[in-house]
């Protein structure tokens, strides 16, 4: 079942979806991380497994001041990352206050309320475990995220390529000089490049920690389980009962589950919808116009969210037809009269009714024969019926008078 996102801890890999598509994210820390963010940022932290196969950089004329990470490429790109989304991971993405530095050497931090609002951002040196030497090089830009331990941890690779390193782009700009911007190397090392260096996006978001992770380590709300198994009656004849049934499904957010049964009485060439509703059985009767059977069945949840078809084999309807009785057509009281029938295919018993006299019909005998005798009572008229069987399914009545 579904548990929190708070609850998966640091290094635990959730999959978002990007354009439909699973993609994977690095748990990187859990909460607000210290005093100087904003409570907008206390949830959980996401950071991409991979990079983008896009390149950006911090330069840009179009954004004015070139040593801003809220003027730069990389900032307005992941402004428009959000398109990719469903509007159910989306809400569950926090707009969130992130501190960055405003400038170079000479620029000025800016941090908890005064953060830069944005729902995707690019982590700081000092989060991904820049230590600041005696020039400070680095912004009061973040603290230390937990899942950063080493350069191993920094290292990473692109959507192109799971063999080939990549380097990619931070929101720190280098404090002790005027034109430099921290970057993660292919190595996983943090070193400072001009301004106009391209370098791999990596996006990075904070979710709110209340948000259900599936077993699958997916978020958001899943269609349920495909029922495992249908099954119904070995034998099936015509005008009997047959009842369908299937396995329970599981909806890993606790959704009500429901399911739709259909019938095709053609090898599956169309379906028709026959039950609806949270039962995990159905009566069906089978009609004489039918040669086949074949069930199939689906769940569904609250959110018409549909699991794939659970479909069962395809049966042959059994006739069980007998063709002909044979009765004489006169007898005497106390006469034997010696009743025969032909043989139905597939059936393995017979049943032999009796109506004297036009009044109810009773049985007077249930075997395997094709024939039986019996004896002539006071009776002014007298009709017989047979119908076979198999394994407790019948078919219809043959009469005669």
């Amino acid at each position: 079942m579904a548990v929190t996102l708070g609850s998966k801890p640091v290094g635990s890999i959730v999959k978002l979806k990007e354009d439909g598509v699973l993609q994977n994210y690095i748990v990187v820390h859990q909460g607000k991380p210290s005093s100087i963010y904003d409570e907008s940022c206390n949830g959980t932290w996401l950071l991409r497994q991979k990079c983008l196969d896009v390149k950006k950089k911090w330069t840009e004329q179009n954004y004015g001041d070139n040593y801003s990470y809220s003027n730069s490429e990389i900032y307005h790109y992941l402004i428009g990352f959000s398109v990719k989304f469903e509007a159910e991971i989306l809400n569950n993405i926090k707009t969130v206050k992130i501190p960055y530095r405003e400038g170079n050497n000479y620029g000025t931090d800016y941090t908890g309320a005064s953060g830069l609002s944005c729902k995707f951002f690019v982590l700081s040196a000092k989060e991904v475990g820049a230590v600041n030497p005696e020039y400070q090089r680095y912004p009061n830009d973040g603290v230390n995220l937990p899942y950063f331990s080493s350069d191993s941890r920094r290292k990473a690779y692109s959507d192109v390529s799971d063999s080939t390193a990549v380097t990619w782009g931070l929101r720190s700009t280098d404090a002790s000089a005027a034109n430099g911007v921290s970057i993660i190397y292919i190595d996983g090392s943090i070193i400072v490049y001009p301004y106009d260096t391209e370098t791999y996006v990596r996006p990075a978001c904070i979710m709110n920690s209340s948000t259900l992770v599936n077993s699958d380590g997916s978020i958001g709300n899943t269609a349920p389980s495909t029922p495992s198994n249908i099954s119904f009656s070995n034998l099936v004849s015509i005008n009997n009962t047959i009842t369908v049934s299937w396995s329970t499904s599981i909806d890993e957010q606790g959704d009500t589950v429901k399911y739709q049964l259909e019938r095709s009485t053609n090898n599956g060439s169309s379906w028709t919808k026959i039950y609806d509703g949270t039962s995990l059985s159905y009566t069906d009767t089978v009609s004489a116009s039918w040669n086949t059977v074949q069930y199939r069945v689906r769940a569904y949840d609250n959110n018409n969210l549909y699991s794939a078809y659970k479909t069962s084999e395809n049966k042959t309807v059994l006739r069980l037809s007998i063709a002909n009785i044979t009765v004489p057509s006169m007898a005497m009281q106390k006469q034997q009269i010696h009743i025969s029938w032909s043989n139905a295919t597939n059936a393995d018993s017979y049943t032999l009714e009796r109506n004297a006299n036009n009044s109810t019909w009773e049985s007077i005998y249930t075997g395997n024969n094709t024939s039986y005798t019996d004896t002539a009572g006071t009776w002014n008229t007298v009709q017989y019926r047979v119908k076979a069987s198999n394994n407790g399914s019948f078919g219809n009545y043959k009469t005669l008078k």
